[in-house]
């Protein structure tokens, strides 16, 4: 899946037929790209696309950010912003957005944190990883696109922060606040939305030891994906998550026709899916145990010996949905 400002900020971006642009500035703080015809669908059936493929690259100190959208019609934005010394200890701060649409096509999304600066006394080790993906289509194996006919939008956005010297509080966590007490800080309606023959949609949080959570939906038909506040630390992630429950943030997933969701985590030691979710529909999960707080599988400390998957189905015709699908692997 993903592998993907050189601030001095440098972004390279090929477009329709090819043509190639190049921006730089010095001192480089943003990024503010947008593409293809129209103004932003907020929900309805995109219209007035540009044509083509849009891929760029940005690179902050301490973080880099990958995106691209390849469809037969194409409309989004991309923003990047790095600020330094701004916060608490002089901390530089790098947030990142995209909201796109795509028909017959296919959008991706990603942030990885780069080593450098402190968590507190101690080295930040980097490595962690915010991941976004959603197209009109299928994997037949994990490199074969295999392309279907419809439409999809995505809103996904994401910061982090470097300290430069050793000090008090603070993370290098990456952490995707899409939602702020409950309002939502983009211009979508959702995070992620297909109408298409065959979708597939990927979000997943890695932390720097590798512990990860990755929520999935395959399917045909329409479907709706949104994902609340996640991080990704030096040592847990966590996927639509706020304080154990989530209640009150939007971390829900909704589809019509046919498919399957799984929401998997891996970690070193612990893996829960919290309480106070409601699922409609069909669901199973992997060997778990449970108590009042969720569903939890434990580790032994060695990389991914914990093991946490929820999934559910749907036939053709059929509805799925699930409210609160939040997990932490840590």
């Amino acid at each position: 899946m993903k592998k993907g400002l050189v601030i001095g900020l440098a972004v390279l971006m090929i477009f329709g037929l090819g043509t190639i642009v190049a921006l730089a500035a010095d001192p480089p703080t943003t990024v503010d790209i947008t593409w293809g015809g129209g103004t932003v669908d907020t929900g309805g059936y995109p219209v007035d696309f540009g044509a083509g493929w849009i891929t760029g690259t940005v690179t902050a100190p301490h973080a880099t950010t990958t995106f691209q959208s390849n469809a037969g019609l194409i409309m989004g934005r991309f923003k990047a912003n790095y600020a330094p010394g701004v916060g608490h200890a002089g901390a530089c701060s790098y947030s990142t957005s995209m909201e796109a649409n795509v028909e017959n096509g296919i959008m991706e999304f990603y942030t990885d944190r780069l080593p450098g600066g402190y968590i507190g006394g101690t080295p930040a080790p980097g490595g962690e990883n915010s991941y976004s993906f959603i197209g009109t289509g299928y994997y037949s194996a994990p490199d074969t696109w295999v392309p279907s006919a419809g439409w999809a939008s995505m809103a996904s956005a994401s910061n982090t922060l470097s300290y430069p010297s050793p000090h008090t509080g603070g993370n290098d966590n990456i952490n995707d606040n899409t939602y702020s007490s409950g309002t939502k800080a983009l211009t979508y309606s959702h995070n992620f939305q297909a109408n298409a023959d065959d979708y597939t949609i990927i979000r997943q949080m890695t932390a720097s030891d590798g512990d990860y959570v990755q929520a999935t939906a395959v399917g045909g038909g329409t479907a709706v994906l949104d994902c609340g506040g996640s991080s990704a630390s030096a040592t847990q992630a966590n996927l639509a998550y706020r304080s154990g429950y989530n209640f009150g943030w939007n971390q829900d997933f909704t589809a019509t026709g046919a498919g399957k969701f799984a929401v998997e985590g891996s970690g070193n030691n612990e893996v829960v899916k919290y309480l106070g979710y409601t699922v409609t529909g069909f669901v199973t999960y992997s060997p778990h145990t449970a108590d009042a707080s969720g569903l939890h599988n434990d580790g032994t400390g060695a990389p991914g010996s914990a093991f946490l998957g929820m999934y559910g189905g749907w036939t053709g015709g059929g509805a799925w949905s699930i409210t609160n699908y939040s997990m932490t692997a840590k």
